[in-house]
């Protein structure tokens, strides 16, 4: 198994073990992603244009104290950029946050992100799914939450990736010259100097549908 298979099974492996033990609060989770790209390079610095998509999944809180919360996710995630034309980078997507209630219905959540690209797609599905073939995209999360009822609420999210979303064996054969020196670019967009990084805004709705685990009376 891969390194980045240890690494995911041990989220899962955590999380599951989360789940069972804890009492937790459970929602659905739904609402549209506005994601660009971040490219950097050794001759440039750019924002590819923003495109707007959607995720959707569930989510799981476990409350500490009044003040302080843990909650995750599981969501499937459509990130990318548009540039020219659409490219969508669908993920698998687990942020795990720890939250503070700063008010009686405001809270604020930070924490880490961890992504499994499930399917590049473009206009020119051959060129995206041989660039954007990083399968794991680690990032961080900065979360503002209000609650609606309790049953709704309302969220806005940044993820900034910390991953380069290329792939360590991404090569574009046509790639030439760099006009300004003349000098022949390697067709290996990393070892050209080629860092793309995701960058998304999330805003949510999610409800709900189980707000405590029961716990058996003792005999």
């Amino acid at each position: 198994m891969s390194i980045k298979g240890v690494v995911l099974l041990g989220i899962l492996c955590c999380l599951g073990t989360f789940a069972v033990r804890a009492q937790l609060k459970y929602s659905l989770k739904a609402g549209i992603n506005l994601s660009r790209v971040r490219h950097e390079s050794r001759w440039d610095k750019k924002d590819y244009g923003s495109m707007t998509s959607f995720h959707v999944g569930v989510s799981a809180t476990k409350d500490i104290s009044k003040k302080f919360f843990l909650s995750g996710d599981f969501l499937i995630s459509d990130k990318g950029f548009n540039e020219g034309s659409a490219v969508h980078l669908i993920y698998a997507s687990i942020p795990v946050m720890a939250n503070f209630k700063m008010l009686k219905k405001f809270s604020m959540g930070v924490g880490p992100e961890f992504g499994v690209l499930i399917a590049p797609m473009g206009e020119n599905d051959e060129f995206v799914k041989e660039v954007y073939s990083n399968r794991l995209d680690v990032g961080g999360s900065i979360d503002l939450q209000y609650s609606i009822s309790p049953s709704f609420a309302l969220s806005a999210r940044f993820v900034q990736g910390f991953s380069n979303v290329i792939g360590r064996e991404a090569n574009v054969r046509y790639y030439g010259f760099d006009h300004q020196s003349g000098i022949l670019l390697s067709s290996d967009l990393r070892d050209a100097g080629f860092v793309q990084k995701n960058q998304c805004v999330q805003v949510s709705i999610s409800y709900a549908i189980r707000r405590k685990v029961p716990t058996l009376a003792k005999g």
